[in-house]
Protein backbone atom coordinates (compact mmCIF):
# COMPACT_ATOMS: atom_id res chain seq x y z
CA UNK A 1 0.00 0.00 0.00
CA UNK A 2 1.46 3.33 -1.15
CA UNK A 3 2.08 5.74 1.47
CA UNK A 4 0.66 8.30 -0.24
CA UNK A 5 -2.79 7.04 0.86
CA UNK A 6 -1.97 5.91 4.38
CA UNK A 7 -1.31 7.38 7.73
CA UNK A 8 -0.74 5.79 10.65
CA UNK A 9 -3.58 6.69 13.01
CA UNK A 10 -5.25 4.40 16.45
CA UNK A 11 -9.17 4.26 15.85
CA UNK A 12 -10.60 3.25 18.99
CA UNK A 13 -6.97 1.77 19.72
CA UNK A 14 -7.20 -0.74 17.45
CA UNK A 15 -3.91 0.59 16.08
CA UNK A 16 -5.54 0.00 12.75
CA UNK A 17 -3.82 2.08 9.90
CA UNK A 18 -6.63 4.31 8.52
CA UNK A 19 -7.05 5.49 5.09
CA UNK A 20 -6.20 9.41 4.93
CA UNK A 21 -8.66 9.58 1.75
CA UNK A 22 -11.20 6.81 1.02
CA UNK A 23 -9.53 3.90 -0.76
CA UNK A 24 -10.19 4.48 -4.60
CA UNK A 25 -13.25 2.73 -5.61
CA UNK A 26 -12.42 -0.04 -8.14
CA UNK A 27 -14.00 0.10 -11.37
CA UNK A 28 -17.15 -2.87 -11.68
CA UNK A 29 -16.30 -5.37 -14.53
CA UNK A 30 -17.86 -8.24 -15.92
CA UNK A 31 -16.41 -11.37 -14.39
CA UNK A 32 -18.63 -14.16 -16.84
CA UNK A 33 -17.86 -17.33 -14.14
CA UNK A 34 -18.92 -15.77 -11.20
CA UNK A 35 -21.64 -13.85 -12.62
CA UNK A 36 -23.06 -16.29 -14.31
CA UNK A 37 -22.30 -18.65 -11.27
CA UNK A 38 -23.77 -16.09 -8.90
CA UNK A 39 -27.44 -15.92 -11.36
CA UNK A 40 -27.66 -19.55 -11.93
CA UNK A 41 -27.26 -19.96 -7.78
CA UNK A 42 -29.92 -17.30 -6.86
CA UNK A 43 -32.65 -18.57 -9.72
CA UNK A 44 -32.00 -22.43 -8.17
CA UNK A 45 -32.08 -21.72 -4.58
CA UNK A 46 -34.52 -18.52 -4.77
CA UNK A 47 -36.81 -20.55 -7.58
CA UNK A 48 -37.48 -23.60 -5.49
CA UNK A 49 -38.51 -21.90 -2.48
CA UNK A 50 -40.86 -19.62 -4.75
CA UNK A 51 -42.46 -22.59 -6.08
CA UNK A 52 -42.51 -24.24 -2.64
CA UNK A 53 -44.03 -20.51 -1.75
CA UNK A 54 -46.32 -21.34 -4.18
CA UNK A 55 -47.31 -24.37 -3.12
CA UNK A 56 -48.04 -23.79 0.39
CA UNK A 57 -50.39 -20.41 -0.36
CA UNK A 58 -51.47 -21.39 -4.06
CA UNK A 59 -51.97 -24.81 -4.01
CA UNK A 60 -50.43 -25.34 -7.88
CA UNK A 61 -47.93 -27.53 -8.80
CA UNK A 62 -49.24 -30.13 -6.49
CA UNK A 63 -49.21 -28.00 -3.25
CA UNK A 64 -51.08 -28.83 0.04
CA UNK A 65 -52.53 -25.50 -0.21
CA UNK A 66 -53.32 -23.23 3.16
CA UNK A 67 -55.76 -25.86 4.67
CA UNK A 68 -53.75 -28.94 4.01
CA UNK A 69 -50.23 -26.92 4.85
CA UNK A 70 -51.90 -25.41 8.37
CA UNK A 71 -52.78 -29.48 9.32
CA UNK A 72 -49.23 -30.76 8.27
CA UNK A 73 -48.02 -27.78 10.39
CA UNK A 74 -50.06 -28.88 13.65
CA UNK A 75 -48.88 -32.26 13.54
CA UNK A 76 -45.08 -30.79 14.27
CA UNK A 77 -46.54 -29.70 17.41
CA UNK A 78 -47.30 -26.02 16.42
CA UNK A 79 -51.59 -26.77 16.99
CA UNK A 80 -52.70 -23.18 18.10
CA UNK A 81 -50.47 -21.17 16.06
CA UNK A 82 -50.70 -24.01 13.05
CA UNK A 83 -52.94 -21.51 10.52
CA UNK A 84 -51.05 -18.64 11.51
CA UNK A 85 -47.22 -20.01 10.74
CA UNK A 86 -48.36 -21.68 7.17
CA UNK A 87 -49.12 -18.24 5.97
CA UNK A 88 -45.98 -16.72 7.56
CA UNK A 89 -44.12 -19.62 6.14
CA UNK A 90 -45.63 -19.66 2.74
CA UNK A 91 -45.28 -15.96 2.22
CA UNK A 92 -41.01 -15.72 3.12
CA UNK A 93 -40.69 -18.54 0.47
CA UNK A 94 -42.99 -17.38 -1.90
CA UNK A 95 -41.66 -13.32 -1.47
CA UNK A 96 -38.27 -14.14 -0.29
CA UNK A 97 -37.81 -16.54 -3.34
CA UNK A 98 -39.10 -14.18 -5.52
CA UNK A 99 -36.61 -11.31 -4.30
CA UNK A 100 -33.96 -13.38 -4.29
CA UNK A 101 -34.33 -14.61 -7.94
CA UNK A 102 -34.59 -11.43 -8.64
CA UNK A 103 -31.96 -9.95 -6.45
CA UNK A 104 -33.99 -7.31 -4.78
CA UNK A 105 -33.36 -7.18 -0.47
CA UNK A 106 -31.46 -9.70 -1.34
CA UNK A 107 -29.49 -10.35 1.89
CA UNK A 108 -32.08 -9.69 3.97
CA UNK A 109 -34.23 -12.20 1.79
CA UNK A 110 -31.75 -15.10 2.28
CA UNK A 111 -32.35 -14.59 6.01
CA UNK A 112 -35.40 -14.71 5.93
CA UNK A 113 -35.25 -18.34 4.19
CA UNK A 114 -32.62 -19.41 6.01
CA UNK A 115 -34.54 -19.01 8.67
CA UNK A 116 -37.85 -21.00 8.27
CA UNK A 117 -35.17 -24.42 6.94
CA UNK A 118 -33.64 -24.18 9.77
CA UNK A 119 -36.76 -24.39 12.00
CA UNK A 120 -37.58 -27.13 9.53
CA UNK A 121 -34.49 -28.69 9.78
CA UNK A 122 -34.96 -28.77 13.58
CA UNK A 123 -38.71 -30.15 13.55
CA UNK A 124 -37.79 -32.92 11.43
CA UNK A 125 -34.61 -33.86 13.76
CA UNK A 126 -35.15 -37.95 13.84
CA UNK A 127 -36.82 -38.87 10.54
CA UNK A 128 -34.77 -40.27 8.02
CA UNK A 129 -32.45 -37.51 5.80
CA UNK A 130 -33.31 -38.93 2.29
CA UNK A 131 -36.38 -38.33 0.92
CA UNK A 132 -37.12 -41.96 -0.57
CA UNK A 133 -37.23 -43.10 3.19
CA UNK A 134 -39.86 -40.83 4.37
CA UNK A 135 -42.38 -38.49 3.11
CA UNK A 136 -40.75 -35.84 5.60
CA UNK A 137 -37.46 -36.61 5.04
CA UNK A 138 -34.46 -34.01 6.32
CA UNK A 139 -32.59 -33.86 2.88
CA UNK A 140 -34.29 -30.89 1.07
CA UNK A 141 -34.45 -28.72 4.00
CA UNK A 142 -30.94 -29.32 4.55
CA UNK A 143 -29.93 -28.38 1.03
CA UNK A 144 -32.19 -25.56 0.72
CA UNK A 145 -31.14 -23.91 4.55
CA UNK A 146 -27.04 -24.52 3.27
CA UNK A 147 -28.18 -22.99 0.26
CA UNK A 148 -29.66 -19.45 1.70
CA UNK A 149 -26.74 -19.77 4.13
CA UNK A 150 -24.31 -19.54 1.32
CA UNK A 151 -26.13 -16.71 -0.50
CA UNK A 152 -25.51 -14.53 2.49
CA UNK A 153 -21.87 -14.10 1.92
CA UNK A 154 -22.22 -14.40 -2.01
CA UNK A 155 -24.92 -11.32 -1.99
CA UNK A 156 -22.70 -9.52 0.22
CA UNK A 157 -19.70 -9.97 -2.30
CA UNK A 158 -22.05 -9.24 -5.37
CA UNK A 159 -23.26 -5.92 -3.56
CA UNK A 160 -19.78 -4.46 -2.74
CA UNK A 161 -18.85 -5.22 -6.53
CA UNK A 162 -21.59 -4.04 -7.84
CA UNK A 163 -21.67 -0.79 -5.45
CA UNK A 164 -18.18 -0.20 -5.48
CA UNK A 165 -18.12 1.15 -1.62
CA UNK A 166 -16.71 -0.04 1.29
CA UNK A 167 -17.82 -0.65 4.99
CA UNK A 168 -14.90 1.83 6.07
CA UNK A 169 -16.68 2.08 9.63
CA UNK A 170 -15.31 -1.47 10.63
CA UNK A 171 -12.44 -3.50 10.85
CA UNK A 172 -10.59 -4.02 7.78
CA UNK A 173 -13.91 -3.14 5.95
CA UNK A 174 -11.27 -0.70 3.57
CA UNK A 175 -9.56 -3.57 2.75
CA UNK A 176 -12.30 -5.72 1.12
CA UNK A 177 -12.10 -4.61 -2.60
CA UNK A 178 -7.97 -5.10 -1.90
CA UNK A 179 -8.48 -8.85 -1.03
CA UNK A 180 -10.88 -11.38 -0.42
CA UNK A 181 -8.96 -12.29 2.74
CA UNK A 182 -11.36 -9.24 4.44
CA UNK A 183 -14.67 -10.68 3.64
CA UNK A 184 -15.06 -13.19 6.17
CA UNK A 185 -13.89 -10.76 8.35
CA UNK A 186 -16.53 -8.14 8.06
CA UNK A 187 -18.90 -10.85 7.80
CA UNK A 188 -18.43 -12.20 11.36
CA UNK A 189 -18.34 -8.36 12.73
CA UNK A 190 -22.15 -8.26 11.22
CA UNK A 191 -23.04 -11.50 12.01
CA UNK A 192 -22.62 -11.05 15.41
CA UNK A 193 -25.36 -8.93 15.48
CA UNK A 194 -28.35 -11.61 14.82
CA UNK A 195 -27.20 -14.28 11.99
CA UNK A 196 -24.93 -16.65 14.03
CA UNK A 197 -26.85 -15.84 17.55
CA UNK A 198 -30.43 -16.52 15.72
CA UNK A 199 -28.62 -19.60 13.95
CA UNK A 200 -27.15 -21.03 17.22
CA UNK A 201 -30.76 -19.99 18.56
CA UNK A 202 -33.28 -21.98 16.79
CA UNK A 203 -31.61 -25.11 17.30
CA UNK A 204 -30.21 -24.71 20.83
CA UNK A 205 -33.65 -23.41 22.04
CA UNK A 206 -35.74 -26.66 19.87
CA UNK A 207 -33.71 -29.77 20.28
CA UNK A 208 -34.38 -30.51 23.85
CA UNK A 209 -38.37 -28.58 24.09
CA UNK A 210 -39.05 -30.97 20.75
CA UNK A 211 -39.10 -33.86 22.75
CA UNK A 212 -41.98 -32.08 24.98
CA UNK A 213 -43.59 -31.13 21.95
CA UNK A 214 -43.75 -34.54 20.17
CA UNK A 215 -44.32 -36.60 23.18
CA UNK A 216 -41.02 -38.63 22.80
CA UNK A 217 -38.91 -38.01 25.90
CA UNK A 218 -40.64 -41.17 27.68
CA UNK A 219 -40.36 -43.25 24.11
CA UNK A 220 -36.43 -42.35 23.97
CA UNK A 221 -35.99 -43.06 27.96
CA UNK A 222 -37.07 -46.69 27.50
CA UNK A 223 -34.34 -47.62 25.21
CA UNK A 224 -31.18 -48.77 26.64
CA UNK A 225 -29.50 -45.60 26.66
CA UNK A 226 -28.69 -43.32 30.01
CA UNK A 227 -29.75 -40.02 30.28
CA UNK A 228 -26.71 -38.37 30.18
CA UNK A 229 -25.90 -39.80 26.69
CA UNK A 230 -29.38 -38.32 25.51
CA UNK A 231 -28.06 -34.92 26.89
CA UNK A 232 -24.81 -35.54 25.73
CA UNK A 233 -25.89 -36.08 22.40
CA UNK A 234 -28.11 -33.01 22.06
CA UNK A 235 -25.35 -30.80 23.29
CA UNK A 236 -23.41 -32.20 20.62
CA UNK A 237 -25.74 -31.57 17.79
CA UNK A 238 -26.58 -28.36 18.87
CA UNK A 239 -22.68 -27.56 18.46
CA UNK A 240 -21.99 -29.19 15.49
CA UNK A 241 -24.80 -26.79 14.00
CA UNK A 242 -22.93 -23.60 15.18
CA UNK A 243 -19.62 -24.59 13.73
CA UNK A 244 -21.48 -25.84 10.47
CA UNK A 245 -22.97 -22.47 10.23
CA UNK A 246 -19.59 -20.62 11.08
CA UNK A 247 -17.86 -22.92 8.73
CA UNK A 248 -20.07 -22.92 5.32
CA UNK A 249 -20.27 -18.96 5.70
CA UNK A 250 -16.51 -18.52 6.54
CA UNK A 251 -15.63 -20.82 3.44
CA UNK A 252 -18.10 -19.15 0.80
CA UNK A 253 -17.42 -15.68 2.13
CA UNK A 254 -13.73 -16.53 1.37
CA UNK A 255 -14.12 -18.46 -1.80
CA UNK A 256 -16.30 -15.41 -3.01
CA UNK A 257 -14.40 -13.03 -1.71
CA UNK A 258 -10.93 -14.56 -3.44
CA UNK A 259 -12.83 -14.71 -6.63
CA UNK A 260 -14.30 -10.79 -6.62
CA UNK A 261 -11.00 -9.14 -4.41
CA UNK A 262 -7.91 -11.40 -5.44
CA UNK A 263 -5.91 -13.73 -3.18
CA UNK A 264 -4.17 -10.87 -1.93
CA UNK A 265 -1.57 -10.08 1.23
CA UNK A 266 -4.05 -8.19 3.99
CA UNK A 267 -3.31 -5.48 6.51
CA UNK A 268 -2.89 -6.38 9.99
CA UNK A 269 -4.60 -4.28 12.69
CA UNK A 270 -1.43 -3.00 13.43
CA UNK A 271 -0.67 -1.69 10.43
CA UNK A 272 1.64 -4.47 8.94
CA UNK A 273 1.22 -6.31 5.91
CA UNK A 274 0.40 -9.60 6.12
CA UNK A 275 1.37 -12.64 3.05
CA UNK A 276 -1.96 -13.99 1.52
CA UNK A 277 -1.29 -17.70 3.12
CA UNK A 278 -0.43 -16.58 6.27
CA UNK A 279 -4.01 -14.16 6.04
CA UNK A 280 -6.04 -17.63 5.52
CA UNK A 281 -4.41 -19.28 8.60
CA UNK A 282 -5.13 -16.29 10.44
CA UNK A 283 -8.62 -16.23 9.16
CA UNK A 284 -9.76 -19.62 9.82
CA UNK A 285 -8.09 -19.28 13.40
CA UNK A 286 -10.56 -16.38 13.66
CA UNK A 287 -13.48 -18.17 12.80
CA UNK A 288 -12.29 -20.63 15.83
CA UNK A 289 -11.87 -18.57 18.20
CA UNK A 290 -15.19 -16.75 17.14
CA UNK A 291 -16.83 -20.33 18.04
CA UNK A 292 -16.26 -19.36 21.56
CA UNK A 293 -19.17 -17.32 22.20
CA UNK A 294 -21.19 -19.04 20.17
CA UNK A 295 -20.62 -22.25 21.74
CA UNK A 296 -21.89 -19.72 25.38
CA UNK A 297 -24.84 -18.93 23.30
CA UNK A 298 -25.80 -22.95 22.43
CA UNK A 299 -25.33 -23.55 26.25
CA UNK A 300 -27.84 -20.63 27.06
CA UNK A 301 -29.96 -21.97 24.62
CA UNK A 302 -30.11 -25.71 26.09
CA UNK A 303 -31.14 -24.39 29.64
CA UNK A 304 -34.00 -22.19 27.87
CA UNK A 305 -34.65 -25.42 25.75
CA UNK A 306 -34.72 -27.94 28.96
CA UNK A 307 -36.31 -25.62 31.25
CA UNK A 308 -38.96 -24.15 29.43
CA UNK A 309 -40.31 -27.42 27.95
CA UNK A 310 -41.54 -24.90 24.74
CA UNK A 311 -39.62 -24.52 21.84
CA UNK A 312 -40.74 -20.88 21.14
CA UNK A 313 -40.23 -19.44 24.62
CA UNK A 314 -36.80 -21.57 24.46
CA UNK A 315 -35.84 -19.80 21.13
CA UNK A 316 -36.92 -16.38 21.81
CA UNK A 317 -35.81 -16.44 25.51
CA UNK A 318 -31.89 -16.80 23.55
CA UNK A 319 -32.04 -14.44 21.02
CA UNK A 320 -33.93 -11.81 23.78
CA UNK A 321 -30.93 -12.67 26.29
CA UNK A 322 -28.06 -12.56 23.10
CA UNK A 323 -29.88 -8.92 22.22
CA UNK A 324 -30.35 -8.02 25.37
CA UNK A 325 -26.63 -8.26 26.52
CA UNK A 326 -25.60 -6.34 23.52
CA UNK A 327 -27.88 -3.68 24.57
CA UNK A 328 -26.13 -3.58 27.90
CA UNK A 329 -23.04 -2.83 25.70
CA UNK A 330 -24.59 0.38 24.26
CA UNK A 331 -26.08 1.76 27.21
CA UNK A 332 -24.05 4.95 28.81
CA UNK A 333 -22.34 4.36 31.77
CA UNK A 334 -21.55 1.02 32.20
CA UNK A 335 -18.55 0.95 29.88
CA UNK A 336 -17.39 -0.82 33.12
CA UNK A 337 -19.21 -3.85 32.30
CA UNK A 338 -18.03 -4.38 28.83
CA UNK A 339 -15.03 -6.41 28.85
CA UNK A 340 -17.21 -9.21 30.96
CA UNK A 341 -20.43 -9.31 28.12
CA UNK A 342 -21.33 -12.14 25.95
CA UNK A 343 -20.97 -9.86 23.37
CA UNK A 344 -17.74 -8.03 23.29
CA UNK A 345 -16.61 -11.46 23.09
CA UNK A 346 -17.60 -11.61 19.84
CA UNK A 347 -14.26 -9.47 18.97
CA UNK A 348 -11.48 -11.76 20.66
CA UNK A 349 -10.39 -12.82 16.87
CA UNK A 350 -9.42 -9.61 16.47
CA UNK A 351 -6.37 -10.39 18.67
CA UNK A 352 -5.10 -12.90 15.66
CA UNK A 353 -5.04 -10.41 13.58
CA UNK A 354 -2.26 -7.70 15.06
CA UNK A 355 1.65 -7.82 14.89
CA UNK A 356 2.46 -10.00 17.24
CA UNK A 357 -0.50 -11.93 17.91
CA UNK A 358 -2.46 -10.32 20.99
CA UNK A 359 -3.59 -13.84 22.74
CA UNK A 360 -5.05 -11.44 25.93
CA UNK A 361 -8.54 -10.96 24.06
CA UNK A 362 -8.29 -14.94 23.39
CA UNK A 363 -7.57 -15.95 26.50
CA UNK A 364 -10.47 -13.17 28.53
CA UNK A 365 -12.88 -14.80 25.64
CA UNK A 366 -12.27 -18.30 27.29
CA UNK A 367 -12.34 -17.68 30.81
CA UNK A 368 -15.45 -14.91 30.35
CA UNK A 369 -17.81 -17.45 28.16
CA UNK A 370 -16.91 -20.42 30.22
CA UNK A 371 -18.47 -17.98 33.19
CA UNK A 372 -21.79 -18.38 30.93
CA UNK A 373 -21.51 -21.11 29.26
CA UNK A 374 -20.76 -23.78 32.14
CA UNK A 375 -22.96 -23.61 34.38
CA UNK A 376 -26.14 -22.75 31.91
CA UNK A 377 -24.90 -26.47 30.73
CA UNK A 378 -24.71 -27.83 33.89
CA UNK A 379 -27.87 -26.91 35.12
CA UNK A 380 -29.59 -27.81 31.49
CA UNK A 381 -28.00 -31.20 32.80
CA UNK A 382 -28.95 -31.22 36.21
CA UNK A 383 -33.10 -30.12 34.97
CA UNK A 384 -32.63 -33.04 32.60
CA UNK A 385 -31.32 -35.76 34.34
CA UNK A 386 -33.73 -35.04 37.75
CA UNK A 387 -36.57 -34.87 35.44
CA UNK A 388 -39.60 -36.80 36.35
CA UNK A 389 -41.03 -38.07 33.07
CA UNK A 390 -43.41 -40.24 34.51
CA UNK A 391 -45.73 -37.58 35.32
CA UNK A 392 -45.33 -35.83 32.06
Amino acid sequence: MSADRTRSLDLGGTGLAAAESKPERRPVTWNGGADIGVLLLRFAVGGLFFAHGAQKVLGIWGGLGISRTTEAIAGYGFVAQAFTLAWATGIVELVAGAFVVLGLLAPLAAAGLLAVKIVAVVVKWGVPFYAAAAPNALELDVLLGLGAAALVPIIFVVALATQGNSPNDVAFGRYVHDTGLAIPLVLLLFGAVWLFPLITALVAGDIIAAEDRHQTLKTILTRSVERQQIFAGKALATFTYAVAAIAVTGTVALVAGIMASGFNPIVSLSGTRVSALEGLGLVGASLGVYLIPITAIACIGLLFSTIFRNSAAAIVGTLMFSLLVQLVGILPGLEGLHPYLLSTQYNAWQGLLRSPIDWSPVVHSLWVCALYGIPALAIAALVFLRRDVAGD
